[in-house]
């Protein structure tokens, strides 16, 4: 594989500026953007924003600050996925314009080579973006021109898989496009019109690896190279954990990057001794090395709920949980006062260890019964009640479904709070695109949940 040639920073120059509609058949022009202002030489205005947060707060309307971290995410990125990227400035008749990065994953990068030969010119104002980029723009979207920005961790600008042309391509541009491969998003969401298409530069490649996971994921281990004081879990799950690093991550880079070297540029300096981890956690059961490991202990360390089994400790990370010991979870971690239970659910009686918990969420409207005067509190809690649970305790309220889980139809009674905990960056899936409603929620999974819908801190890594 030949690896990008030209990641020096004073390329990584980025104009933010979605386009606008026009009624003409060939040209599409971007709003209010002086483009050849950021082009100069790439240079950009000075800010005094150190910080990703303190930018986007800034409205700099320009990701060219990112440049050094995006360097960092992108060689973390390609030690994470290997002989991935191709470069992209040395086909013929393809111009990058200052937003583009100088390479796209494999299979995008051959499907442009063959849409420049069939278009002979073809300008690219954005190609693969870092994790950084994507959520400046999805804060700024709505202005400086963006009209439109997917989440971070859902577009297919972070596998390389995607690109969007100069605003003033024409529609010979578009049938080559198209004709190698790249699906046109005015074709794919407004029926092939450039009037009323919200995003008419973009392009995505149908095919390829998807790596979204793993540009979090990058980012992710960058951190925690970084901060072992104040770890992430590397799970490639865009949320709010890894949201507030990302607001703290310095726009001149981290001390402390990839180690591995294969997208060329300035060398990465070698990491120094690792330190020794921690003494590996509480239970048994569950290795250092488990994604859940980290919300476990924490839960633990919080006192919310503990392991299944003494002599040795063990977790079960595996099984289900009642709904009245998550009544008890969820009672612990909002602090609500409980008083003697009166009785309020006909198979509870005041003298359950979690009667007056059942009726302390109920009071509070987070908690009802499984039907009519019933609380059913030894049946294992689905994964659909988890979130409605967890939903309502952080007084969520429902969200119209974007159709991320497949599996989760728009009419599901928990689909709301299901899409809630997702744009809070809380939710836990079952695998790529689906959530599982009817499943019962397994143990870690609740703890992950939990620590995360309470911005629980997570310990040190554990071997």
């Amino acid at each position: 594989m030949r690896h990008a040639r030209s990641l020096a920073l004073g390329l990584w120059v980025v104009v933010l500026g979605c386009a606008g509609g026009d009624d003409g058949d060939d040209v599409v022009e971007v709003e209010d953007v002086d483009h050849a202002f950021f082009e100069q030489e790439g240079e950009l205005p000075k800010t005094s924003a150190r910080t990703v947060d303190e930018l986007a707060r800034s409205w700099a309307c320009s990701t060219g600050y990112t440049a050094a971290l995006d360097l960092q995410i992108a060689r973390e990125l390609a030690c994470l996925a290997p002989g991935s990227f191709l470069p992209i400035d040395d086909i013929p008749g393809v111009t990058l314009g200052a937003g583009a990065r100088p390479f796209l994953q494999a299979d995008a990068a051959k499907a442009l080579r063959n849409a420049a030969a069939t278009a002979g010119r073809l300008t690219l104002n954005s190609g693969w973006r870092s994790l950084a980029q994507q959520y400046l723009m999805k804060r700024w979207e709505g202005s400086c021109g963006i009209r439109l920005a997917a989440t971070p961790g859902r577009s297919q600008h972070q596998s390389g898989l995607a690109v969007d042309v100069s605003e003033f391509a024409a529609s010979s541009v578009r049938r080559a496009l198209s004709g190698a491969g790249f699906l046109w998003y005015c074709a794919a969401q407004n029926g092939g019109y450039l009037s009323g298409c919200a995003d008419p530069v973009h392009f995505d490649l149908r095919q390829g690896d998807d790596l979204r996971s793993l540009s979090v994921l990058a980012f992710q281990k960058l951190w925690n190279r970084n901060h072992p004081e104040d770890r992430l879990a590397e799970d490639g799950d865009w949320g709010a954990q890894t949201r507030k690093r990302l607001d703290r991550a310095p726009l001149a880079g981290f001390p402390r990057q990839a180690s591995c070297d294969v997208l060329g540029g300035e060398p990465a300096p070698a990491d120094p001794a690792p330190e020794t981890p921690a003494a590996c956690g509480t239970y048994a059961d569950l290795s250092g090395r488990h994604p859940g490991w980290p919300h476990v202990e924490a839960v633990t360390d919080a006192g919310w709920f503990g392991g299944c089994a003494a002599s040795p400790a063990r977790f079960c990370p595996d099984d289900a949980m009642s709904r009245a010991l998550l009544a008890v979870v969820l009672v612990k971690a909002l602090n609500l006062p409980t008083a003697p239970a009166r009785g309020e659910f006909a198979d509870l009686p005041a003298t359950h260890w979690g009667a007056s918990a059942a009726e302390a969420l109920y009071d509070q409207g987070i908690a009802g019964g499984c039907d009519e005067g019933r609380f059913c509190p030894e049946r294992s809690v689905s994964r659909a009640e988890l979130a409605v649970l967890v939903a309502r305790a952080l007084g969520l309220e429902p969200r119209a479904p974007s159709g991320y889980f497949g599996d989760v139809p728009s009419g599901h009674w928990a689909a709301g709070h299901i899409e809630a905990l997702y744009e809070a960056g809380v939710v836990v899936g079952c695998a790529e695109g689906r959530y599982c409603p009817g499943d019962f929620a397994p143990r870690v999974q609740i703890a992950m949940m939990l620590a995360r819908a309470f911005d629980l801190p997570l310990p040190a890594a554990c071997e």
